[in-house]
């Protein structure tokens, strides 16, 4: 039903036209109405132009952002990655081969922390003198 609606609108349209355009190439001059729709037509064909000038500037800056913007952020998100995973295993082998900061109160922890101070600044410690002595 909608495409009889529009074939049959679309058919008015066009034999309107053509009987405007018939009037006017037999009376030698401009019809007022077919005057408008040219002015109409040229500033709709600058219209057409610019506006896909701008949505292909729009694919062009849509496409850069994706391609080349999009995979130089992964590739320095995956060299942040990279590092932090160095970082937490630096961390967590030096905890498991006893090299972590000890913070207990008691006395082995006085102990481990004055060897620790001692490796740190590359001096014997204290307690380690008094026991080659």
């Amino acid at each position: 039903m909608n495409s009889i609606v529009f074939f049959s609108g679309s058919i008015f349209a066009a034999s309107v036209l053509l009987m405007l355009k018939s009037v006017e190439a037999s009376s030698a001059r401009k019809n007022l109405f077919l005057s408008i729709l040219g002015k109409i037509d040229k500033r709709l064909g600058k219209l057409v132009t610019f506006i896909n000038f701008k949505i292909y500037q729009a694919v062009q800056t849509t496409r850069y952002i994706l391609m080349v913007q999009t995979r130089q952020y992964m590739k320095s998100f995956s060299l942040r990655l990279q590092e932090a995973v160095r970082n937490e295993y630096r961390m967590r082998e030096g905890q498991i081969m006893g090299r972590r900061h000890v913070a207990g109160k008691g006395s082995a922890s006085f102990y481990l922390k004055k060897i620790t101070e001692g490796r740190e600044f590359a001096e014997r410690g204290r307690i380690e003198e008094d026991l080659v002595d």
